[in-house]
């Protein structure tokens, strides 16, 4: 495997309040580094590990044909193949696997389906040369991808570093990884989970609420990556679609008020019904003076009543 970062994709990039390095933390030997806004790959390090894919909430670390691993790319496998699977990790390495495949199994229950997936540690899981052992990560990438992760070999271990292009015009542009596409893709054609009154702590989704000291700044709909979160016509309202959230928590770094915050427990029916809920209601009115739309009681916008208390102090009324 080779990875890199997709920069469009990093909430790093799309904020400077973001406190995520998911990516970073949970690699043991230094592949990926910090480097203002940007992440660095660095290939001679990296031990392809592949736990750098499975933490990533937006898919910004990728391998190969746009690739990634975690809960819902193992979902989508193991319901695939119609029986257990046995996944291949590398022994002693420090990331825990055995919750990401405890996970999996438990929706794969609340999907009542029979399989399981089966970890089992291994000498250099996945590296065997050019034909995959079944359930190593190579084996696991070319059964989630149809086009397989052939060209991508070719540039293992080139020792380079990565470090990509960042296209602006993208920062803006809501993006679904793969995996969350494929894993609800899934969900929706199979009817899983439509009958579930199951809740759960998941990795990967999270309910969401917001309290009144919201002020409806708009940053958080308006920097989502997924576009869980968004407004209405008028901006009167916060509205949350659960089964699109994917957990890099840039909705609660950059409020300011700390009014958004994550729940508990998740439905797990809502990657079925899809629901769109409404977090908080503003009421919302047309300036007199701008036209613009504002939240409160008054007949002009904060802007221009704080523009005519100025003039009228300059005028000394």
């Amino acid at each position: 495997m080779s990875i890199s970062v997709v920069y469009e994709r990093c909430v790093r990039q799309k904020s400077v309040a973001s406190t995520c390095r998911l990516c970073v933390d949970v690699c043991d030997y230094n592949a990926l580094e910090i480097d203002g806004a940007f992440i660095k790959t660095v290939l001679t390090n990296c031990t392809d590990c592949a736990a750098c894919l499975s933490v990533c909430p937006t898919g910004a670390t990728i391998s190969g044909d746009d690739l990634s691993f975690g809960v819902e790319a193992l979902f989508v496998v193991a319901v695939s193949r119609g029986e257990d699977y046995r996944f291949e990790v590398q022994k002693n390495t420090a990331f825990g696997w055995q919750e990401i495949v405890d996970e999996t199994n438990m929706l794969l229950s609340f999907a009542d389906l029979p399989q399981k997936i089966l970890l089992s540690e291994v000498d250099n899981a996945g590296d065997t040369g050019d034909a995959p052992v079944d359930g190593s990560k190579r084996a696991f990438l070319r059964m989630f991808s149809k086009d397989g992760i052939s060209e991508a070999s070719k540039s293992l271990k080139t020792g380079k570093e990565l470090t990509g292009e960042l296209d602006f015009s993208k920062l803006k542009a809501h993006f679904l990884p793969k995996k969350r596409f494929e894993f609800l893709s899934l969900v929706g054609n199979a009817g899983f989970f439509a009958d579930t009154e199951a809740r759960a702590s998941l990795s990967f989704a999270t309910d969401k609420h917001i309290d009144e000291t919201c002020d409806n700044c708009s940053l958080c709909y308006n920097l989502c990556p997924s576009g869980a979160l968004e407004t209405t016509a008028m901006k009167n309202a916060v509205l949350f679609s659960p089964h699109l959230c994917l957990r890099c928590k840039l909705c609660e770094d950059v409020c300011e008020k700390k009014a958004i915050s994550s729940l508990q427990d998740f439905k797990i029916e809502d990657f079925a019904k899809k629901p769109k809920k409404v977090l908080i209601k503003f009421r919302s009115r047309i300036c007199h003076s701008c036209g613009a739309v504002f939240n409160g009681d008054t007949d002009e916008c904060p802007r221009c009543a704080k523009e005519s208390e100025d003039a009228m102090e300059l005028l000394g009324l």
